[in-house]
């Protein structure tokens, strides 16, 4: 029996109604610079009513890459997230949007961040422009490395970001997005994440491009509904720093979300 390698990263996509969008973050997969065998990707349709499956199938027949389609039921982003998790045979998990872009170089340079720094995780900038990268080199977070300093940094300074994650530390904290949540999970899991993390790669060369459009969920979610979600999330992960026994400034930074 042949042995296959493991990958060195799992990208999980959440697909909901992306039939117009996704050929943009499968494009950007097959361009990255990474051997074929150290990519695998778990799309995970969310119950889609358009042609996101027939299309993302299309375009991904000649993926070198290994690729699984995960379908289901509509259940929302933060489960569809889980379940690429779970699905995951990667030493790392990225997480992609169903409309968004990396560079070619993107996972490749994120990886040797994350490997060279023995860290649990790696922290990437979400931005609209490469532009805008320069400033956020600047940020607080640059320059720290333990979970705790980037948590404060982090809740000083809240910027659109996202995470490689190793998936022994998932596994070992049990980390996941809260179910149901669809307004800030991301927040909401990222601070927890920072608050179990020994050491963090923030990295600086690359960027994940961030694009913005009327489809989005922040853009069409109901306001008032996302209030409420956020309130219940921001009270859930001020226990749940308690319980771990944060320090004092870090919780002040909490208490001013």
């Amino acid at each position: 029996m042949v042995e296959v390698e493991r990958p060195a990263v799992s990208v999980v996509i959440p697909m909901f109604n992306a039939e117009r969008t996704i050929s943009v973050p499968l494009g950007a997969l097959v361009s990255q610079n990474l051997p074929a065998w150290a990519l695998e990707l778990n799309l995970v349709d969310d119950g889609s009513t358009d042609r996101s499956v027939p299309v993302a199938r299309s375009l991904l027949e000649q993926a070198p890459f290994r690729w699984r389609l995960l379908q289901g039921t509509h259940m929302g982003v933060s489960t569809a997230r889980n379940r690429g998790i779970e699905a995951s045979g990667g030493e790392h998990v990225y997480f992609l949007d169903a409309d968004d872009f990396l560079p070619p170089d993107f996972l490749s340079t994120v990886l040797e961040g994350i490997e060279t720094k023995r860290a649990d995780m790696a922290w990437t900038w979400k931005i609209t422009n490469p532009a805008e990268l320069r400033p956020l080199r600047r940020h607080a977070m640059s320059g720290r490395s333990t979970g705790m300093g980037c948590l404060e940094a982090f809740l000083r300074e809240p910027k659109n970001a996202q995470v490689m994650v190793r998936k022994s530390f998932l596994n070992t904290t049990g980390t996941r997005y809260t179910d149901g949540l669809a307004y800030g999970e991301d927040f909401d899991f990222f601070v927890r994440l920072l608050a179990s993390a020994r050491l963090v790669h923030v990295e600086e060369k690359t960027f994940y491009l961030y694009r913005k459009h009327a489809l989005q969920v922040t853009r069409t979610i109901d306001r008032l509904k996302a209030r409420q979600a956020s309130d219940g999330s921001l009270r859930r992960l001020f226990s749940y720093l308690s319980s771990r026994d944060v320090p004092g400034h870090v919780m002040l930074e909490m208490k001013r979300h």
